[in-house]
């Protein structure tokens, strides 16, 4: 093993590994909305605690930090979270 001195500025971007999903496109739709907090109606699990446990996946994964999911009861929300 060797270690070779290398400019940081130099070093690739990450490239998406992952396929466009669903998750991801409600994810960029709610950025791009401009809004704090919705609601997201018409979810395709089977309840609202996988919904929000998938959707809080996706947004680790894709690196949307900024982004709150919670669930009340059978009702899911996105919260933007101002960055610090």
């Amino acid at each position: 093993m060797k270690l070779t001195p290398y400019n940081i500025n130099d070093i690739p971007g990450r490239k998406l590994a992952y396929r466009k999903t669903k998750n991801l496109e409600i994810l960029e739709e709610f950025i791009n909305s401009g809004v704090k907090c919705c609601e997201v109606e018409n979810f395709t699990q089977a309840s609202a605690a996988i919904c929000c446990s998938t959707l809080k996946a996706s947004a680790k994964r894709y690196g949307f930090n900024q982004i709150t999911v919670t669930f009340r009861g059978e009702r899911v929300f996105l919260i933007l979270e101002d960055e610090k």
